[in-house]
């Protein structure tokens, strides 16, 4: 009888990095033939996979409360450590430079 491994646990503090071919902005087309555009990343792929960076609060998702105060609805499990597009240096493609941070 097959038993499928155990959940991967990631311990706090894990770092995620990751440099891959990536549109430079959001609805960008792809003009290269190599890598194909379905394994190109799109601009903010990562960014929704690892969660959105942009509140105050390193560490909380927040909502608003039927009185308008914030209220934590969540905390975050990554912090995005860099988020960068860059040229690849020879053929004018741009690649992401990204690294995440396990928090929680």
């Amino acid at each position: 009888m097959h038993s499928p491994p155990p959940p991967l646990v990631l311990p706090l503090g894990t770092l995620i990095a990751i440099s891959h071919f990536c549109k430079p902005k959001e609805g960008a087309s792809w003009n290269f033939d190599h890598p194909r555009e379905s394994s190109v990343l799109d601009r903010w792929e990562l960014k929704s996979l690892f969660g959105d960076d942009d509140d105050d609060d390193d560490d909380a998702l927040f909502e608003n409360g039927k009185d308008g105060e914030k209220k934590v609805v969540q905390k975050k499990k990554w912090k995005i450590v860099k988020d960068d597009i860059v040229p690849d240096g020879d053929h004018g493609r741009t690649l992401i430079q990204f690294i995440a941070k396990k928090v929680a």
